[in-house]
């Protein structure tokens, strides 16, 4: 075996171990099946007797908590896709009650499909060296700071992020959702940073973010739907 194939071998074996000690971190902040979480606190209330009417479409497979992939050269690896089966209410609910509120009167007839929401925590830039500040482009390519891209580019719903997103080096959470009224799909992404402090009482502060995140996917859609015109 030459000297560069066991070095990368290596690096490699490490990679995976550190991938493995964060996935291990991220299953014990989330909790397990049996633990159910009251997501309730800090939500606004309901305001209307009537719920608009949201068809929950998302395919099977973003309803669970899992690891994209654990593949060093796949775009997806680093990514961990957060389900919401332990809260209650749980996302779809929130933003059911957050669409509810604040979409006016003549929407709340409207049947709406939700075909696509996802959260990930990406930790691609803890296992990675990854460009910093000082990032000088290629002079062949002209890639700026701005235009990397941490993880997988040609889909949102990996959990794929640009550097000029996020305001720190720690794992961001990345939240997507489509919904659908009729033909016309309205797409929304939201990104945050959360700093090392609250990293450090995590337990105590990831449900106010986790509601956050819904809210804040909320507050983009209802701007995208009042100002389309042709619904």
């Amino acid at each position: 075996m030459s000297v560069n194939k066991g070095v990368k071998q290596l690096a490699g074996r490490l990679a995976m171990i550190r991938l493995g000690a964060f996935l291990l971190g991220s299953v014990l902040l989330i909790g397990c099946d049996s633990e159910h979480i009251d997501a309730a606190q800090g939500l606004p209330a309901q305001k209307l007797a009537h719920e608009v009417s949201i068809t929950d479409l998302r395919p099977a497979r973003q309803k669970l908590d899992q690891t994209l992939s654990v593949n060093l050269t796949d775009c997806q690896y680093g990514s961990y896709q957060l389900a919401d089966h332990y809260r209650t209410p749980g996302r779809v609910a929130i933003l059911t009650r957050y669409l509810s509120n604040e979409l006016p009167e003549a929407y709340q007839a409207m049947a709406f499909d939700l075909h696509n929401f996802t959260i990930h925590i990406n930790n691609l830039a803890q296992l990675v060296d990854l460009p910093s500040d000082d990032y000088q482009p290629d002079d062949q390519d002209g890639t700026r700071l701005d235009d990397f891209v941490v993880g997988c580019s040609q889909d949102d719903l990996m959990g794929g992020y640009n550097l000029a997103e996020v305001a720190n080096a720690l794992p961001p959470l990345i939240a997507v959702a489509d919904l659908a009224v009729g033909d016309k799909v309205f797409h929304a992404r939201v990104i945050r940073s959360p700093d090392a402090q609250f990293w450090a009482h995590k337990n105590a502060r990831w449900d106010a973010l986790m509601n956050e995140l819904v809210l804040a996917i909320g507050a983009q859609l209802v701007a995208e739907i009042t100002t389309e015109p042709t619904i």
